[in-house]
């Protein structure tokens, strides 16, 4: 935590306690496939609806990072990774990945209990 808006993101985090963090990266192109079953449906549900593809994180396991930070804190929350493509999304694009956040939010607050 040694960026200042870090420690501004995990303070909101805190003090929010939100369902769902969704932490956006480039240029990778999928949804990283988090840890536990829940999580890895709800994520499941975003890579279907943005078209991204749910993969593992290519390369060694990072640790220190905001959303196993936010998995530790908040275990009953889902700290979502997307490596959106290289360049500017296109307007179907981004409409794309506002249905995505549209639908996991609307899961994870009604469902939340179910998938858990």
């Amino acid at each position: 935590m040694s960026e200042r808006e870090t420690r501004a993101a995990l303070a909101m985090i805190r003090a929010i306690r939100p369902d769902v963090t969704i932490w956006y990266h480039q240029h990778r192109a999928m949804t990283v496939r988090p840890p536990l079953p829940w999580r890895e449906a709800l994520a499941g549900v975003y890579a279907r609806v943005s078209g991204l593809p749910m993969r593992f994180y290519p390369g060694p396991e990072l640790h220190g990072t905001a959303s196993s930070w936010q998995h530790a804190e908040l275990p009953a929350s889902l700290a979502l990774v997307v490596e959106l493509p290289a360049g500017a999304l296109d307007a179907a694009g981004v409409h794309r990945h506002v249905a995505a956040v549209r639908t996991v939010a609307t899961l994870a607050r009604f469902d939340g209990a179910d998938v858990r």
